[in-house]
């Protein structure tokens, strides 16, 4: 009697065992999606996510040391170590369904710095000061960062951060070289001044009519000489008849040579 018992329950015990089988055979996915098949890690490693489609369970398999892949709901979170082995890494991770079911992800770790990319290459800061920022993407590592004519710029988690103080003399033309291993890329920075860009203040440039001479010529081809004319545009009148050489100064009355900005009317600002 004790026998036939025991052999009862370890019956019941199998067969519960092959219904749990059956129910997780039957919840595996028969269809798995990914938003992206390709991932690559900076050097120093770090996190990342990628969001899964499925319609049941499903395995991760392939998966090396060096990196870590989590499932939190539907997402699979990913987290490389630094790499420090002196060459890159790759692999390909599997995510395995029902039916042989599979979705295959690559995985990229250089082991040195390939790319620096910014955007936008160039930025603008007002005259009266501020911060602006820069989105930088890069599988490099350490990235350092110089900056000149009294611009700073902090780099974060994908972020340069750019500030300049007030401006109260001409336009700033900065720059800010970003480096990481051999890989090198630069950021232009203007800086918007108080004085006029042009003129750099004097509310004056070069005539544009006479280009600063103070005067013009015309070739008389019948007569076979120049004539000579102080520029009125800058100042200048009168005619001398004839030359062959440049202007003596004599004859005429020469412009300034100068005429008013027509970037800040003549105000130097």
């Amino acid at each position: 009697m004790v026998q036939i018992i025991l052999t009862m329950k370890h019956f019941l015990q199998f067969s519960l065992m092959l219904v749990l089988v059956a129910l997780c055979s039957c919840n595996k996915a028969k269809n798995i999606s990914v938003d992206n098949d390709k991932l690559v890690f900076a050097v120093n490693g770090g996190k990342q996510t990628i969001a899964v489609t499925a319609d049941g369970n499903y395995d991760i398999k392939d998966c090396p040391e060096w990196l870590k892949v989590e499932t939190e709901e539907e997402t699979l979170v990913f987290t490389a170590t630094a790499n420090t082995s002196g060459a890159m890494r790759d692999c390909m991770i599997q995510l395995v369904g029902a039916d042989e079911v599979s979705v295959a992800i690559s995985v990229i770790q250089p082991d040195k710095c390939t790319y620096i990319t910014v955007s936008p290459t160039e930025v603008t800061i007002p005259k009266e000061g501020g911060s602006t920022t820069v989105a930088i993407e890069t599988d490099g590592g350490n990235l350092d960062v110089q900056v000149n004519n009294g611009i700073t710029a902090v780099y974060n988690d994908g972020k340069l951060t750019v500030t300049s103080p007030a401006n109260s003399g001409g336009t700033i033309n900065g720059r800010i070289t970003l480096t990481s291993d051999t890989v090198k890329t630069e950021v232009q920075v203007i800086v918007e001044g108080s004085i006029c860009q042009r003129c750099g203040g004097t509310g004056k440039t070069k005539c544009f009519k006479c280009g600063g001479k103070g005067y013009t010529r015309d070739y008389w081809e019948r007569k076979g000489f120049y004539c000579y004319y102080g520029c009125t545009n800058c100042g200048g009148s009168g005619e001398d008849g004839e030359g062959w050489f440049e202007y003596n100064g004599t004859g005429i009355n020469k412009g300034t040579g100068k005429m008013t900005c027509p970037d800040c009317g003549g105000t130097g600002h």
